[in-house]
C-alpha cells in the first residue's frame, strides 16, 4: 500500500503533506464560499485566478499540517511547518505545478486510491475544457 504522505518543494525545501480525514474536513471549510457555494477541490488545485490560488495556499497549508500530524503520530520528528502566506510568497512559479501534483497525489493517496499517471493529466485536461468554454462565451 502506498504511503499517505506525498513531498513537495516550497522555497527549496521538502514539505510534507497527506489527506487525513481532520484535513478532509478542514480542505471542506476552505471549500465552502461566504454566498453558500462550495469550491470543486480539482478547481481549487489547478486552478489559476486568485481566488483559487489563495484557497490553494491554505489547501497546502492544512495538508501540510495533517502530514506533521501523522509523523508525529509514527514516532516522527515534526518538520517546520508551512503556512497559506508562505506557500505564496516563497513558492517560485517553477515549483508551482510540482507542487500542485504532489497537492493531488496526496489527496489520492488519502482517499485510498493508487495514483494513475494520467489522473492529473485528466484533471489539467479538464480545466482546460472549462477555460476553453469560458472563453467562447
Amino acid at each position: 500500500m502506498n504511503d499517505i504522505i506525498k513531498q513537495a518543494m516550497i522555497d527549496g525545501n521538502t514539505v510534507n503533506l497527506a489527506y487525513t480525514v481532520r484535513a478532509m474536513m478542514d480542505v471542506n471549510r476552505v471549500l465552502k464560499q461566504e454566498n453558500g457555494d462550495n469550491l470543486e477541490l480539482v478547481n481549487v488545485v489547478f486552478g489559476d485566478d486568485l481566488t483559487t490560488l489563495d484557497s490553494f495556499a491554505k489547501v497546502v497549508e492544512i495538508l501540510n499540517y495533517s502530514a506533521e500530524l501523522l509523523r508525529v503520530s509514527r514516532g516522527c520528528k515534526p518538520d517546520a511547518l508551512v503556512n497559506a502566506d508562505k506557500v505564496l510568497d516563497s513558492t517560485s512559479p517553477s515549483e508551482l505545478l510540482e507542487l500542485k501534483k504532489a497537492c493531488m497525489s496526496a489527496i489520492l493517496a488519502g482517499l485510498g486510491r493508487e495514483e494513475q499517471s494520467n489522473e492529473i493529466d485528466l484533471g489539467l485536461a479538464e480545466l482546460e475544457k472549462k477555460k476553453n468554454r469560458q472563453k467562447l462565451k
